[in-house]
């Protein structure tokens, strides 16, 4: 199993997210995607690897920030 996360700065608000598999020779799926109650902020991914093989998991959260 595999997870990543990534978190908008403090005073942006999350809109969406992206979840990615690079470098990989692992035989994975991507079984969540999203937020979580406990941190709104943060985009979540999290895989599992059905095979030996090895792999690096990305994320990336689009953030809306208000204007200054």
């Amino acid at each position: 199993m595999g997870t990543a996360s990534a978190t908008c700065p403090a005073n942006a608000v999350l809109v969406s997210g992206w979840c990615e598999l690079g470098n990989s020779s692992a035989q994975a799926a991507l079984v969540n995607a999203g937020t979580l109650p406990t941190e709104p902020q943060s985009w979540f991914c999290q895989w599992n690897n059905y095979s030996a093989g090895i792999g690096t998991v990305h994320a990336v959260a689009f953030c809306l920030t208000p204007p200054q």
